[in-house]
């Protein structure tokens, strides 16, 4: 016990410790980068998060697809409005076109940095905290004791699927359609240089000498070894040519899609086709491991084992891990909502 006592006041001073030396480069970093530039997330969380709470005022229609369809498409449309009212905000304080601003407003714009990068830094922190001291606590590891803790656990599952959401439409708006197929272009590329210096080197007849004479600086070593490092650097040099090329190509091509970007209206309904496509994507994993918790949990496995040795005891002990990992999403108000009202499970289960 005295051992305890002794590493716990030496761990929580460190731990404090270092927990404030990030705090404070988080300020300073975002004093530095200031309010105009660093992200916002640390604030839209929040906001998300308890305009969700709204979400229970909706009412139940007695239809399982129904009800799903309005807390899920309620979600989507609060974490929307919240990353637009973002962008719309900061487009209009900071704007270009305004006259530059006085002494006072950029002080503001640093303190203010400071402040977001604080509270960001903060949501990295709680979102996955809460989420993991949410499992430890159905899963019968420990108990929370501390009254604010406990609410914000019973919160969690709401909380990490709001940021998930969030994350994941802000990437997908970034990203947008043109630049998602740029970089599957520019993969695509850079896989087709690797195969085709791999076959130029191996069938052009010029390559094949000059592999021979590579091979033949290596004559020290053994044939086969010297063989393989001429083949390797002559292909090397091949590839760099070409990805040379498909570089001048992607720089090209990543010019002309700034241009056509550059145009609001095509940039925005660029970038919210794939934010779209990114929300359907979340939506389709939620929905997907919802369905497959609940069919576990359900008995699925043990009863296609039952009756089999050596088997059913596993899928007993699956059905009630999967059972517990079921009570773990529906901790949560909004989740369990979700969790409840399935589609899948209503169509499939």
């Amino acid at each position: 016990m005295y051992g305890l006592l002794v590493e716990t006041s030496v761990i929580v001073p460190i731990a404090a410790s270092a927990a404030g030396v990030l705090v404070l480069l988080a300020a300073l970093y975002g004093a530095l980068r200031k309010f105009s530039r660093v992200t916002w997330i640390g604030i839209q969380l929040p906001v998300a998060f308890f305009l969700t709470l709204l979400l229970d005022l909706l009412p139940e229609t007695g239809n399982e697809i129904a009800d799903f369809s309005l807390q899920a498409g309620g979600l989507t449309l609060i974490v929307a409005a919240v990353l637009a009212a973002g962008g719309i905000g900061r487009n209009i304080i900071f704007s270009p076109r305004r006259r530059p601003a006085g002494k006072a407003l950029r002080i503001l714009n640093r303190v203010f940095g400071g402040v977001a990068a604080v509270l960001a830094l903060l949501c990295t922190v709680a979102v996955p905290g809460l989420f993991a001291l949410a499992a430890l606590e159905t899963f019968g590891v420990f108990s929370v004791e501390i009254p604010v803790v406990e609410t914000l656990i019973g919160y969690a599952g709401d909380l990490f699927l709001v940021a998930a959401l969030l994350l994941f439409m802000r990437a997908g708006f970034r990203l947008g359609l043109l630049r998602a197929i740029f970089y599957l272009l520019m993969f695509a590329m850079t896989f087709a240089s690797f195969v085709g210096a791999v076959f130029f080197t191996w069938q052009v007849g010029f390559m094949q000498s000059f592999t021979g004479w590579l091979a033949g600086l290596f004559g020290f070593l053994h044939r086969a070894v010297a063989s393989v490092l001429g083949f390797g650097i002559a292909a090397l040099l091949v590839f760099a040519v070409f990805f040379a090329v498909t570089m001048l190509f992607g720089a090209l091509l990543n010019f002309l899609i700034k241009k056509i970007n550059s145009v609001r209206v095509i940039g925005f309904i660029d970038g919210t086709i794939v934010c779209i496509l990114y929300t359907a994507v979340l939506l389709a994993l939620v929905l997907g491991t919802y369905f497959g918790t609940a069919l576990l949990a359900d008995g699925v496995l043990y009863d296609a084992l039952a009756g089999i040795d050596g088997l059913e005891s596993l899928a007993d002990g699956v059905t009630e891990l999967f059972g517990t990992l079921g009570e773990l999403f529906r901790s949560s108000p909004l989740c369990a909502k979700l969790y409840d009202t399935n589609p899948l499970i209503a169509l499939f289960g």
